[in-house]
């Protein structure tokens, strides 16, 4: 038997795929708060990976947050589900590039994903950060075998003549 069956199941998988959208939701509206509340650290956090110009920096500093909220919101909601964790997968996995390259590198930074709060890039904060690409990404997969998750996978499907 398939153990993620479960989330196939009506009644369980639904309350179980509910409980992974409130942590992925959850998650991405904390950290931007966090990095609303400080956003010059944000920004340094952003600079000391050197993986952008300190120009973008500010730039992704100023939308990010905007864009963390808007999905974590919208993880909530049936009728955009599908379009915002396709959003959070693609967060999560430019997080878990990002966290994983500076890994490699040696890199002694902060991870800045809760702002003052943020462990120091490491074993720990990547799996966290990899661990929610997985649970996105799975619920992802889900929801697009869900017909009812967005009116873009009813667009998408082939037209009955």
């Amino acid at each position: 038997m398939d153990k993620l069956a479960i989330l196939g199941n009506k009644t369980t998988g639904q309350w179980v795929r509910f409980l992974l959208c409130a942590v992925v939701g959850s998650v991405l509206i904390y950290s931007a708060l966090e990095h609303l509340l400080n956003p010059y650290q944000f920004v340094n956090s952003i600079s000391n990976y050197s993986i952008v110009p300190d120009s973008w920096g500010y730039w992704i500093a100023f939308f990010l947050p905007s864009l963390q909220v808007m999905t974590g919101v919208l993880v909530f909601t049936r009728s955009c589900r599908l379009e915002a964790l396709i959003i959070s997968t693609v967060l999560f996995a430019v997080f878990s590039t990002a966290q994983t390259t500076a890994f490699f590198r040696g890199l002694d930074i902060e991870c800045g994903c809760f702002g003052s709060r943020s462990a120091s890039v490491g074993v720990t904060s990547v799996s966290f950060v990899v661990s929610l690409l997985f649970i996105s990404a799975l619920l992802l997969r889900y929801s697009v075998l869900d017909k009812t998750t967005s009116h873009v996978v009813l667009l998408l499907e082939p037209q009955k003549r």
